[in-house]
């Protein structure tokens, strides 16, 4: 089809019909048209900048622009694609723009991180959602469900990425929050994993920043829930030595990155 192989022309001289037109019936019969052919070809490429662009341009050209129907696209697309990085920036602007509930939007990302918790783009997405939700502090019962998911995700997977990531979003909202007893729970559960996969090093570094965030930590004497100490290799030693060792380990696993991991045991 000639329209779809020459799309960027069409789309620059339909978008000066459109500034052209004063009358308001007339304009949102060529949005809708408009609408009708984009839709088509994001439906053969679903990361075309300027296809996105023009669909975004064409919905502040109309009156009664159908919000709800945009996020059906949305959905159709991610569908193709959970990733796509131009659908979930069109999904951010269509929320705005349509003033759509965002505790629905956070409901639809769980739905997708139940459905695949491997799914990064959804994780971020929560962590624009949240503090727009709540803008002094997340309240800690959000938090503890927030929790829920990640660990499920982690513990299922280790070595997965994407929970990771977001757990370092929680924490920072848990120290901003002092929601001391959550963090505590964290340290513990974190802790829970590294004994179950000592040698993996995504749960090994979680562990170490957790205990570097939480600098108490670092000392063993009061603090009941590691009053024991913590044992690598079967020797008990205190937070400080168990941090300098674990970073010499992560280190050895992974030199690319020594540099960083240097400058977490200048932490301690």
């Amino acid at each position: 089809m000639p329209l779809m192989v020459k799309r960027q022309s069409y789309i620059s001289s339909n978008q000066s019909i459109l500034c052209c037109s004063d009358e308001d019936g007339k304009k949102d019969a060529i949005c809708h048209y408009e609408l009708c052919f984009t839709e088509s070809c994001l439906l053969r490429d679903p990361k075309s900048y300027s296809t996105w662009h023009h669909r975004r341009w064409t919905l502040l050209q109309m009156i009664h622009p159908d919000w709800q129907k945009e996020l059906g696209l949305c959905d159709q697309a991610l569908r193709m694609d959970e990733r796509n990085f131009h659908c979930w920036g069109y999904r951010r602007f269509v929320v705005e723009k349509g003033s759509v509930p965002l505790d629905s939007e956070l409901a639809f990302s769980t739905k997708l991180i139940k459905e695949n918790f491997s799914n990064y783009s959804s994780w971020h997405y929560r962590t624009t959602l949240l503090p727009l939700l709540f803008p002094q502090a997340i309240p800690e019962a959000q938090i503890q469900e927030e929790l829920k998911l990640v660990l499920n995700a982690v513990f299922t997977d280790p070595n997965d990425q994407s929970a990771w990531f977001y757990s370092q979003f929680l924490v920072d909202q848990i120290r901003k929050a002092d929601y001391t007893e959550v963090m505590r729970k964290l340290v513990e559960n974190v802790k829970e994993l590294w004994e179950e996969e000592p040698e993996n090093a995504w749960v090994l570094h979680a562990y170490v920043k957790l205990l570097l965030t939480n600098r108490d930590l670092l000392d063993t004497s009061g603090k009941e829930f590691i009053m024991d100490g913590i044992k690598m290799d079967g020797i008990k030693m205190d937070g400080k030595e168990f941090v300098s060792i674990a970073v010499g380990k992560l280190s050895a696993q992974d030199p690319l990155r020594s540099g960083y991991y240097h400058s977490l045991r200048s932490q301690i």
